[in-house]
């Protein structure tokens, strides 16, 4: 399934599509513009790999002493990032994100999960995206 914005989200509300929902965001929540920017400013696509690697250097000594309880309140519950990627997505280039991610994470500390999608990976595989979260949260 190829998601377009005028897709309907769901099947019984063929108005709900990805367009129509942020107008309507846009237009009801004060905070959804801030939010997405803030997104986008603190993601490490902007100059932010260093904030990043304080993540990682947490995540790895939280993986290399399990048993420090400073270490795991300082890393996250379960020693890992899960990263979902779309491999068609143009906007968010799923080998330069996963080359990121290792790089400023740590390979061992994050799990890059590359589905059949563009850049709408939750809409397009919804069913995808539950499991590997599931899993991710089961197994990691």
């Amino acid at each position: 399934m190829h998601a377009s914005p005028h897709a309907p989200l769901l099947s019984g509300a063929p108005v709900s599509t990805v367009a129509a929902v942020v107008d309507w965001q846009l237009a009801h929540h004060a905070g959804f513009v801030p939010a997405f920017v803030s997104s986008i400013r603190y993601a490490p696509i902007h100059g932010q790999h260093a904030r990043w690697r304080v993540i990682g250097e947490r995540l790895s000594a939280q993986n290399a002493a399990p048993d420090d309880a400073v270490a795991a309140r300082e890393g996250l519950e379960r020693g890992k990032v899960l990263v979902l990627l779309g491999v068609r997505d143009q906007i968010v280039v799923a080998d330069e994100v996963a080359a990121d991610a290792e790089a400023v994470l740590g390979s061992g500390n994050v799990d890059v999960r590359v589905l059949d999608a563009g850049h709408e990976v939750p809409i397009e595989r919804v069913d995808e995206c539950v499991g590997a979260i599931w899993g991710f949260w089961e197994c990691a």
